[in-house]
């Protein structure tokens, strides 16, 4: 019997291997679009509060890890700002 364990690391597996083909597939094309990093500074600022206040709203600390991704989007976008369009 395939116990929950091994058919997430399937999953994931499958999943990553398909992200993996597209990208190739997208780099060998020359069908590459430009990064859009003023997307990544609005997501940040979306991300980073709502994390807070579901962690203050709920208590459940996992919403760190959303206020972290929105941190680390933020960084990314401000970083890049020259090359916002």
């Amino acid at each position: 019997m395939v116990d929950a364990l091994q058919l997430s690391v399937l999953g994931l597996s499958l999943t990553g291997l398909a992200v993996g083909l597209l990208v190739l597939k997208k780099r060998r094309s020359g069908d590459q679009k430009a990064v859009n990093y003023r997307a990544f500074f609005v997501i940040g600022i979306t991300f980073l509060p709502a994390g807070v206040a579901l962690f203050a709203s709920t208590g459940n600390s996992g919403f760190f890890g959303m206020s972290g991704m929105g941190a680390a989007f933020l960084a990314i976008g401000l970083v890049n700002r020259e090359k916002w369009k």
